[in-house]
């Protein structure tokens, strides 16, 4: 049976992943949207670009 304790200490270890996960996806929001600012319906535009 597993205890109190371990579930906690999974709980917590898995507390920690999702905020790993969440910073990632703020992070590729955000180069996401750098990509839109430099992108024309999907197309590069030239004069453009990237930071």
């Amino acid at each position: 049976m597993t205890t109190d304790q371990e579930i906690l200490a999974r709980l917590q270890e898995i507390e920690k992943r999702m905020e790993k996960m969440e910073a990632a996806l703020e992070n590729i929001s955000g180069v996401l949207k750098k990509v839109e600012q430099n992108t024309y319906f999907g197309c590069y535009v030239e004069g453009e670009k990237l930071e």
